[in-house]
């Protein structure tokens, strides 16, 4: 089994538990693009990890890449520093739900379309701006504007949709993202649901 060592500015879209203490993740990064990586002993207290493997941050991550049968396999291995937290996104109901559905709306919509390594890194440069201008806005219309336009903008490079009706309003943009998800993931993100309740109101 062939390995190396990538050093990669990163971004947890998703993580889950499995085993004794160990996390699989999902990470969008600024060099391999989208990639499943493994960190064993994740949960556990560990200068390795200290200060990362947390939401709404960039980290510079350590990663250990090995080809297995010509497929590649991922382990973080370790999180070298955290180089800038958006503090200010869980201080906000609104900006910390729309800051969850995007992360987890490109990791389902990212997921199938791109081969680990093969990713230019367009995403990753989007993904940042998107959350640096959620995490500044205290105005609920705008944050569910940067939202709606991340969707649409992953929508379209993607080649899922590429021609696209424009929505005007709180309500008609819901409405559209909600019909995208459905029609188009495999399942609606988890974290949709309360941004419809937020901001579906009269």
């Amino acid at each position: 089994m062939i390995s190396n060592i990538i050093s990669t500015d990163a971004i947890l879209l998703t993580k889950k538990s499995f085993g004794d203490g160990h996390i699989n993740l999902c990470l969008l990064t600024s060099d391999m693009g989208l990639i499943r990586a493994s960190a064993f002993g994740g949960q556990r207290l560990s200068k390795r990890f200290k200060g990362g493997i947390e939401y709404f941050q960039i980290f510079e991550a350590e990663i250990q890449k090995n080809m297995s049968q010509g497929h590649p396999v991922f382990n973080l291995s370790c999180i070298k520093k955290v180089k800038h937290s958006f503090t200010s996104m869980p201080m906000m109901m609104e900006r910390y739900v729309a800051a969850s559905y995007i992360q987890e709306m490109a990791s389902l919509l990212l997921n199938p379309l791109e081969k680990s390594g093969d990713t230019p890194d367009t995403y990753f440069e989007i993904m940042v701006n998107c959350m640096e201008k959620i995490n500044a806005s205290n105005d609920r219309n705008h944050i569910l504007d940067e939202v709606y336009n991340l969707s649409i903008s992953l929508y379209k490079n993607t080649g899922f949709i590429p021609h696209i009706e424009c929505a005007d309003n709180a309500n008609a943009k819901l409405c559209r993202l909600e019909n995208y998800n459905s029609s188009i993931l495999e399942k609606t993100p988890k974290s949709f649901l309360l941004l419809s309740e937020l901001y579906d109101r009269p």
